[in-house]
């Protein structure tokens, strides 16, 4: 939602995507939250202001594991992609990588734009959450049947590199 956001801010915005990212923004995170637990997620957090990899940074650090993520699992909003390729940042987004950059390896081949994408500041992101893979598929179904688009993104592993970006 950060770059869409930047882009209204610079008027460069197209309205559809701006509705849809307001109507992504507005849709509480109660019942995937509330979903996560009752399936035993082991950690979760909102995305917001540090990006994806922040925040899976955070959680990374804080259980000394290590995050893989599928950069083709991804789902951008509407427009995202394309705003981004047009270099249409936040300020936060440059923070947020030189940051966190020295935690992650890149190990995907995506051009810069894309790299950037995965530190873009959220206004109101979604949730990252970390469940055993048992419950994974049934907490994905659960998700679906209340209207919330959810998808596996990656996988947790031991290892001192807390966050891999893959292919």
């Amino acid at each position: 939602s950060g770059v869409i956001t930047t882009a209204h801010k610079n008027s460069r915005v197209e309205q559809i995507h701006l509705d849809k990212a307001i109507q992504v923004m507005s849709r509480l995170n109660n019942h995937a939250g509330r979903l996560a637990v009752e399936f035993g997620a082991s950690a979760m957090t909102d995305i917001t202001g540090f990006g994806l990899i922040g925040h899976s940074y955070e959680m990374a650090n804080a259980s000394q594991k290590s995050f893989h993520v599928h950069y083709s699992a991804l789902h951008w909003m509407d427009g995202a992609q394309a705003y981004a390729e047009q270099s249409i940042f936040a300020g936060g987004v440059f923070r947020n990588k030189n940051y966190f950059e020295q935690w992650v390896d890149i190990q995907a081949d995506i051009a810069e734009y894309q790299q950037n994408l995965l530190y873009d500041p959220q206004t109101s992101g979604g949730l990252l959450i970390a469940i055993h893979e048992a419950n994974a598929d049934k907490l994905l179904h659960e998700l679906g049947n209340v209207g919330d688009d959810a998808r596996i993104i990656g996988q947790v592993f031991d290892g001192n590199q807390p966050i891999v970006v893959k292919a």
